[in-house]
């Protein structure tokens, strides 16, 4: 739509009027336009260009173009209305939103993601370094310089809190883990003090990939560091002195305990394929690392499946422990071998709690102690009886007429004793399923039986009281280990290694490895 020649004029000539009531006295000698031409007066001469586009838009067709001076934005009133829609498109391009521009703020948003990843991944290293370093100068030295540095008092000799070879059963090959991760921890920070946009951390990642074996030995010998702490902890000089080292704890490591910090590696594995698999989604696929990232996280994925039952079997053998922390008054210790199946809470038909082992049923009630709750700050079960899986001789479900529904009777006889047969009744909601997982066990345990085999064999593992320790004789059977290992330490105690000491007839370790290598 065209504006018409008297439109224009008609709005010059109120321009005009509008104008010369506001004109300045310095424009008073400004040059008048004819009757024909009505002439515009300007406030501002900063916006010629602008105001003549909007004067040639307004002026009638054919008419002169040329004007004394132009008219200011604010002396100019456009009707909005009546513009050709075509006359206002430039301002459709003033606002835009361009998918260059748009991109580049994604970019910039994963950039970002990426960035606090990696620094997660630093402060993340940084933390279980520190705690490493903790476990070797807080715990692990000091008690191997007590092995070895036996000191006197008036009453006669000091005895430490445990032997080096004790020490190295409970801390395994924690030193070279924490080798591991110094080197890890450094090559890290040497590429940060480097780093750009197209940096990589593949090669890292993949070297420590490289040295997995490092944690599987740990994670072998696990079984036993948890044996050899369980034995420890009932000798007052270790006790005392692991009591000690925790209270000195400060800082993150505060209210921390030795077994919860030999714990930590086994979270290792998993926590970096974490880390790389969010590495990996928070990196742009035109990334110089992308491809290599995308292949190492398949194989820290892998390597965790691989793990993944014995990771699970270390994080059944921490809850054994808390189990055996609980009771109270067990006539048993925990075993390398044993592992919690299940767990039956108090019911209103069965106030007793059931503990299915590995290779015993224990029977417990909760204990109704204030002071032991008090002390502990934990639930504590007082201990009433255990039955030993190898002695069953009948398990069945009882029919509901005779016992309340939901009922299984165990009875056990022991050929090695002139015990009359025991009758136990336990009452479950689940019975048959119960029976099931109990035959299962006592299966595995019978088959163990029979091919002389054991579960807590660990190979490598050296046992012996040979003057030497460099060089001592090896197990392979648990009936060897209980007998032999026993025998020959009591007949070898004058050659024996000078930091041994007895208590009783047996050292701590005999008395230990007994324990570990007998089901």
């Amino acid at each position: 739509m065209s504006i018409s020649p008297a439109l224009a004029l008609h709005s010059f000539s109120t321009l005009e009027k509008k104008s010369t009531s506001t004109t300045t006295s310095d424009n008073s000698s400004s040059s008048k336009a004819s009757s024909k031409q009505p002439s515009i007066r300007s406030n501002s001469s900063t916006h010629t260009g602008d105001s003549n586009s909007i004067s040639e838009s307004l002026s009638p067709a054919g008419a002169s173009s040329t004007f004394a001076e132009v008219p200011s934005r604010s002396s100019i009133v456009i009707d909005y209305q009546n513009v050709n829609t075509d006359q206002l498109a430039i301002l459709d391009d003033l606002g835009y939103v361009d998918d260059d521009d748009k991109g580049l703020l994604d970019y910039e948003a994963q950039h970002r993601k990426r960035h606090h990843i990696i620094e997660q991944i630093h402060q993340s290293e940084k933390a279980y370094s520190e705690t490493l370093d903790l476990i070797m100068t807080q715990f692990y030295q000091p008690l191997m310089t007590a092995a070895k540095n036996n000191s006197f008092d008036l009453l006669g000799t000091r005895k430490p809190p445990c032997t080096e070879r004790e020490a190295q059963y409970l801390f395994g090959n924690m030193k070279q883990i924490q080798a591991l991760q110094h080197q890890f921890l450094t090559s890290l920070e040497d590429r940060l003090r480097i780093w750009g946009p197209t940096q990589i951390l593949t090669d890292i990642f993949q070297t420590w990939h490289q040295s997995i074996q490092v944690y599987m030995s740990y994670f072998e010998n696990y079984r036993l560091s948890i044996a050899t702490h369980e034995q420890l902890q009932k000798y007052q000089p270790f006790r005392k002195f692991i009591e000690n080292a925790q209270n000195e704890l400060t800082g993150a490591h505060q209210g921390k305990t030795l077994l919860s910090l030999l714990q930590l590696p086994a979270a290792c594995p998993s926590r970096y394929t974490q880390l790389v698999s969010k590495l990996y989604e928070a990196t742009p696929p035109l990334h110089p690392d992308y491809t290599n990232l995308r292949s190492c996280r398949r194989q820290f994925i892998n390597m965790t499946e691989k793990l993944k039952p014995t990771l699970q079997s270390m994080d059944n053998m921490d809850q054994v422990v808390l189990v055996h922390q609980a009771l109270t008054g067990a006539p048993f210790t925990i075993k390398a071998h044993r592992r919690l199946i299940l767990h039956q809470p108090p019911t209103r038909l069965e106030p007793r709690t059931i503990i299915l082992f590995s290779d015993m049923i224990v029977l417990a009630r909760p204990s109704t102690s204030t002071l032991s709750r008090r002390q502990s700050n934990k639930s504590t079960l007082q201990y009433k009886n255990h039955i030993d899986l190898d002695h069953i001789a009948r398990i069945v479900v009882l029919p509901g007429d005779g016992e309340p529904a939901g009922a299984i009777q165990i009875t056990v006889f022991d050929h090695d004793t002139d015990i009359a047969p025991q009758i136990f009744v336990l009452r479950t909601p689940q019975p048959h399923d119960w029976v099931k997982v109990i035959t299962k066990a006592m299966e595995k345990r019978a088959h163990l039986r029979q091919n002389n085999l054991t579960d807590t064999f660990l190979p490598g593992i050296a046992i012996g009281n040979n003057s030497n320790n460099n060089s001592p004789r090896k197990v392979s059977t648990a009936g060897q280990s209980a007998t032999s290992s026993s025998n020959s330490s009591k007949g070898s105690s004058s050659s024996s290694h000078h930091h041994s000491r007895r208590r009783g007839s047996q050292t701590v370790e005999e008395k230990l490895l007994q324990n570990v290598f007998t089901g």
